[in-house]
């Protein structure tokens, strides 16, 4: 069965949900809905912002995950190796160059604690590899029980690492050539030597590994029963392999199976262990017996320092955010940084496991049915939230902003242009997080600027040799694309008279291009369509510069033209309509769209684009006035992927920092001012066009014949869902 039937059995289901929710309500004398997502004890009720709705002000004992940090081994002269648990208390191992009697370079190997003394292991060792600056991470060390010593020296050019064991004097015993990095490693109580291993180049299209080290010869042999996952460390436990995971938590491992036993789960804590702050480098960690982590760094300031880790309980008004991404690098740490100063209300994030198409669904009948999380987190709705918006399902925020004293035009449109309809605002962004897609004018034609949708589809069509649309894109993504920015998708649909009609050649070519450019990773071909991601200024390429290159901008295309897309799916926040906490859903909302929380989003670690003007072009301002004038970058380094060989490799565009001008400032900013978000209405539609389009793309069915059943459902479905 395909995809869609069960989208539309959740939105069938949504809609009897709704209406059932509606008689209930209507039975019930409108009695307010009690959230099911924390047990209520009871308490007193107040007025919200939007002026009827009560507040619950019930506290419920919740459970918080707290971290603190502090510097054990301050910066001290030489170059930090490795950082551990040993013996029961933290070290580290530190170098310091020295020069032998011939006047070679040597290193003096010292043993620091964490009372500030310090024991010299090795004097005068030669051929010590060390990183000379933090960032590289190539170079590490290791102790063992027995005092000796594994040194890893991780490749800049290559897949792997040699490792390099030295005896209790520093004397070296072998060095071993490894085929895959050492990106980790622990000695567990019974004596074996963990690995883990990946690809010290090609990690994105490899999986991480762990490995039992042979001690006496350096050869590793996987432990293909353990797999490794993704942000996986290991560490020692009383009795055997504990694996902290940087986003599940920390788990005793059986070795026979590799089954997991969760001792400490981050779901649904803002706890981010590999996120904005950029504590460093991760080196070690062990489970204290009350049942709290320890976890050593390698600090950007280079020095050691300590994560505790541990529960407390906190007496404040519990609030459940769900959504699909909570691993964007700010979101956690702005909900840890709410709970902590915020005495009334306390949020737990409710993450998606698992399929999230069920996901989607157990969210939307709750809500459906009265209940359902208090705040929602991007699109965890899909395709049904224009239905939720139809039937009240989101709560109007504009009466919280004016209560709030906040204005729209402090703000750049996209931050409340979200699901909106007229003066009531259902979503908000918080930042401009946006996407844009160029490829080259010679394709277009000459002299060719911004196309229209028939002079890109037609170009398309035209163009001769092999190519891939856009990468990452297969055939149902590339006809998405193509339709996706238009509200009646380029006239095919007409909402008041519940009808539409695809038998036109525009759609005809459009389903003829996406069929012949998908993405595929085994063809060495061009990449048509390249997606610009735009996170700061120097990201950012003016119009000049996209002349001088050669490229054109050609999405989004949108009813009246070509502008940026914002990320909807991870930015946008709404507030339950059924909660009966929003006045706490609201604060922290608020919370991110003041001065001093938008100030916070644009600090070092999270460096995102503010929705506030005035915040934005302070941003700018310290951008220029950081990089500008005197030791300054004089070159500006802009990332892209390129296609070579059968595989992305990561390429730079390099410009220099006078290009950034007043013009490339104002473009700047005006593409800040046209972010705009896709149509949510077609959504569903979109879905039974890429559906039924697979017929075509695999040879079962001809254009005419896709165009046929396309049409029936599209009818049907605006029958059941006519615009009133």
């Amino acid at each position: 069965m395909k995809r869609t039937f069960k989208r539309i059995f959740i939105r069938k289901l949504f809609f009897f949900l709704s209406m059932l929710g509606c008689i209930c309500l209507a039975g019930c004398g409108g009695k307010e809905e009690e959230n099911p997502s924390a047990e209520r004890e009871g308490g007193s009720k107040e007025a919200g912002a939007s002026g009827g709705q009560e507040e619950s002000e019930d506290r419920a004992g919740a459970r918080e995950l707290t971290f603190a940090e502090e510097v054990l081994f301050p910066k001290k002269e030489g170059h930090i190796l490795g950082i551990q648990f040993f013996q029961g208390e933290a070290v580290q191992l530190r170098c310091v160059d020295s020069f032998g009697a011939s006047g070679g370079r040597t290193a003096d190997i010292y043993l620091d604690r964490a009372d500030g003394s310090s024991e010299l292991l090795y004097e005068g060792l030669p051929d010590v590899k060390y990183d000379r600056i933090i960032h590289e991470n190539r170079n590490e060390w290791y102790m063992a029980q027995d005092g000796s010593m594994y040194c890893i020296s991780r490749e800049a050019d290559a897949s792997g690492c040699s490792l390099t064991k030295r005896d209790a004097e520093g004397n070296v015993l072998y060095t071993a050539q490894q085929d895959l990095a050492i990106y980790d490693i622990c000695q567990l109580a019974g004596g074996e030597v963990i690995v883990i291993l990946r690809d010290n180049l090609d990690y994105v299209n490899t999986k991480p590994r762990l490995g039992e080290l042979d001690q006496a010869t350096g050869t590793i042999s996987e432990l293909s029963q353990v797999k490794a996952e993704w942000g996986d460390y290991v560490g020692a436990g009383a009795d055997g392999l504990l694996i902290l995971n940087s986003g599940d938590g920390v788990a005793e491992v059986n070795m026979q199976d590799g089954v997991r036993t969760w001792l400490m789960d981050f779901a649904g804590t803002a706890y981010d262990m590999e996120g904005g702050r950029m504590k460093g480098w991760f080196r070690d960690f062990r489970v204290t017996e009350d049942g709290g982590v320890e976890l050593l760094w390698h600090s950007i300031e280079d020095q050691g320092t300590k994560e505790t880790l541990a529960w407390r309980q906190v007496d404040k008004i519990p609030l459940v955010m769900r959504g699909f991404h909570f691993n964007n690098g700010w979101i956690k740490a702005a909900v840890a940084a709410f709970n902590n100063s915020n005495d009334t209300y306390h949020i737990t994030l409710e993450p998606a496991k698992g399929d999230l198409d069920d996901f989607t669904t157990q969210t939307s009948v709750q809500i459906a049915a009265g209940g359902g999380p208090d705040l929602l987190y991007g699109e965890i709705l899909s395709d049904s939230i224009q239905g939720m918006l139809d039937k009240g399902g989101f709560e109007n925020l504009a009466p919280y902003m004016a209560a709030s004293g906040i204005k729209e035009e402090d703000y750049f449109p996209i931050a409340f242009s979200t699901w909106r309809s007229d003066e009531k605002i259902y979503g908000i962004n918080v930042t401009v997080w946006n996407t844009r897609y160029i490829m080259d004018a010679s394709i277009l034609g000459d002299g060719a600027g911004e196309p229209d949708i028939e002079t890109l589809v037609d170009a398309l069509y035209a163009y001769e040799g092999r190519a891939m649309f856009m990468r990452y894109r297969y055939s149902g993504g590339i006809l998405r694309k193509l339709l996706e920015g238009s509200g009646d998708l380029w006239g095919m649909i007409d909402w008041e008279q519940g009808s539409c009609d695809f038998s036109g050649e525009l759609f005809a070519k459009m389903l003829e291009v996406a069929r012949r450019y998908p993405y595929d990773e085994y063809q060495d071909s061009p990449v048509l369509v390249e997606t610009e991601s735009i996170f700061d200024l120097f990201s950012f390429l003016a119009p000049s510069v996209m002349e001088e290159m050669g490229k054109v901008q050609v999405g989004v295309l949108f009813d009246d033209g070509c502008y940026p897309v914002q990320n909807t799916g991870v930015e946008t926040f709404s507030i339950n309509a059924n909660s009966s906490r929003k006045q706490g859903a609201w604060e922290f909302i608020a919370y991110l769209l003041g001065e001093e929380g938008q100030q916070w989003l644009t600090s070092p670690g999270y460096n995102q684009l503010p929705v506030h003007r005035k915040i934005f072009q302070g941003k700018i301002e310290r951008e220029l006035k950081k990089y500008g004038g005197g030791g300054g970058m004089t070159i500006i380094r802009s990332s892209y992927s390129n296609y070579v060989d059968g595989k992305y490799v990561e390429e730079y565009r390099e410009f220099p920092l006078e290009d950034v001008n007043e013009e490339w400032v104002e473009s700047f900013t005006k593409m800040a001012e046209e972010t705009r978000s896709l149509p949510i209405r077609t959504e569903p539609i979109l879905d039974i066009i890429c559906d039924e389009a697979e017929d075509y793309f695999n040879g079962m069915k001809s254009v005419e014949e896709v165009v046929r059943v396309m049409e029936n459902r599209v009818r049907l479905f605006l029958s059941e869902n006519a615009i009133k």
